[in-house]
């Protein structure tokens, strides 16, 4: 993701339609990466769990009394 530069013959309301562009661009970009972040702990931490689970659950079944 690049700032908009200007280009010989660009008018003013070019300029404002790319940098418009550019901070829609840049606002999606934040938001995809704060629903990664938000998502993304919560199932690694899942998994750790279910993990951790079926290696207890294996071992317990090892146990002979």
């Amino acid at each position: 993701m690049k700032k908009p530069r200007a280009q010989k013959g660009d008018t003013e309301a070019d300029l404002t339609k790319k940098f418009e562009a550019f901070k829609q661009e840049k606002r999606d970009l934040q938001t995809r990466i704060k629903g990664w972040l938000l998502v993304l702990p919560a199932f690694i931490v899942f998994a750790f769990g279910i993990i951790r689970w079926a290696l207890r659950s294996q071992n317990r079944d090892k146990i002979h009394v």
